[in-house]
């Protein structure tokens, strides 16, 4: 059964390359494979 959206505004979201983006991104939030910084500065000292 295909969902009918509303709010095209949101279309983006759900499209289902995003979609499989997200996934991806939670599995690397969930098994540890992302860091985190106090400032912006930080983050550009550790990119190099």
């Amino acid at each position: 059964m295909k969902s009918v959206m509303s709010d095209k505004s949101q279309a983006y979201f759900w499209a289902e390359k995003r979609q499989d983006n997200e996934r991806k991104a939670n599995e690397d939030i969930n098994s540890g494979r992302m860091e985190t910084f106090d400032s912006a500065q930080e983050l550009f000292k550790d990119l190099g």
